[in-house]
């Protein structure tokens, strides 16, 4: 039950994930409607066509991404059993407030591939190339005590690429080599905190700025990338996606273009969220025996979608032909604004005795918004991106560690 019920829960936020674009707007015109049956059968027809030539790239535009939010999380204390409560008399609470911003901008990302078919190990060559402005702020307030954090990692990049067999990365942008170590220091400590098998210390690796090569990582054996178990596991994941479209086909629409193009459109509004959302929830009813409890949690999401979530703009458009897929759009607006009062009355209103006035009435606001374009390539359009300069690229030392000792 609590399998179905994460899947029900995953399914919207999901949709709402995966949505973007004003009404319309990332639509190529011209089209004419066609059957859903028939624009999934493209598709599977598309996907197995990847790399069909022995090569494939992607490249990414527009990327933008904002999102900011203001949360107040009630702190109750004062007892030490929530279910006891009524026994135990009216706890004490106060609230802890989060803001938030995160900005992505100025992100290029291209990835491309050739010989992928290919038995020779020389005729194996790819190249990965990044960049991006990373911001972001996070205040939290609790107790008369406010701690600030932010972070800048604007301006960084990393390449990666694949060469005679080789495999070189460039870590020279200090600003990226620094997001990484922060990760790998935030990552280890949290599992450090939480483990007793570090109860004796342990250490987290550094990763050091430079260019660097290992030798070796594609050998003939390995040939070639695109085999036939590959294009079988791709078909046989297509499969299931196709089953998973063709069950919410009346979530999307589907069109057809004279030039052998098709085009998925995936426009999300409120509504039709909620009715996923509903959908969903009659196909867990009818598997599973959902109890109360879970079933007015669910309940009790739904209306919180319905009253204080703002869909401004949800759209995703993939388009594709026979030969393989062409592009994927997204753009996304989606806003919630309300108070503390008006969720706590909505999940339980008897709760609301059990704070003042002032703090019924805190914000609890979040947005986000993105857009971008993701380009398909194929063919003579593939051009692998091969620095001049790898023969000063050296083989990696040993990592720097920082030992942390329990505490």
């Amino acid at each position: 039950m609590k399998k179905q019920y994460l899947i029900l829960l995953s399914s919207s936020l999901l949709a709402l994930a995966s949505c973007g674009g004003t009404s319309g707007a990332l639509l190529p015109s011209g089209g004419t409607s066609v059957d859903q049956k028939e624009a999934i059968q493209h598709l599977s027809t598309a996907v197995g066509s990847v790399g069909s030539d022995g090569s494939f790239g992607i490249k990414l535009e527009n990327f933008a991404l904002a999102a900011n939010a203001e949360v107040n999380t009630p702190i109750m204390s004062g007892y030490s059993d929530l279910m006891g409560l009524a026994s135990i008399g009216t706890p004490t609470v106060s609230l802890a407030t989060t803001k938030a911003s995160l900005d992505v901008s100025g992100v290029t990302f291209s990835a491309m591939a050739q010989g992928l078919k290919s038995k020779t190990v020389n005729d194996v060559k790819a190249s990965v190339d990044f960049g991006a402005s990373i911001k972001a702020n996070v205040e939290m307030a609790n107790g008369g005590i406010t701690q600030q954090s932010s972070v800048d990692y604007s301006g960084m990049s990393v390449g990666a690429y694949i060469d005679s067999g080789n495999f070189y990365l460039d870590l020279s942008n200090e600003k990226a080599v620094s997001l990484v170590n922060t990760l790998l220091s935030l990552f280890s400590t949290l599992r450090y905190s939480s483990s007793s098998d570090y109860s004796g210390g342990m250490s987290i690796p550094t990763i050091p700025t430079g260019k660097f090569v290992q030798n070796g990582v594609i050998s003939a054996s390995m040939l070639p990338l695109l085999s036939d178990s590959v294009e079988g596991d791709i078909t046989t994941t297509m499969n299931y996606v196709s089953t998973y479209l063709t069950a919410y086909k009346d979530y999307f629409k589907s069109y057809s273009y004279s030039n052998g193009n098709y085009a998925i459109d995936f426009t999300l509004t409120k509504d039709s969220l909620k009715a996923l959302i509903s959908n969903t929830l009659s196909s867990v009813y009818a598997s599973s025996s959902m109890d109360s409890t879970t079933q007015s949690a669910v309940t009790s999401y739904v209306e919180l979608i319905n009253k204080y979530l703002t869909i401004n703009a949800c759209q995703e458009v993939l388009i594709y032909n026979d030969k393989g897929p062409v592009s994927i759009a997204q753009n996304v607006d989606v806003a919630v604004n309300t108070t503390l009062g008006d969720i706590v009355g909505s999940m339980a209103s008897s709760a609301n005795s059990m704070f003042t006035s002032a703090q019924l009435a805190a914000v609890e606001k979040l947005s986000y918004k993105s857009s971008y374009k993701l380009s398909f390539l194929t063919g003579t359009d593939v051009k692998v991106n091969t620095p001049s300069d790898l023969a000063s690229y050296t083989n990696p030392t040993t990592l720097e560690t920082t030992s942390v000792t329990a505490q």
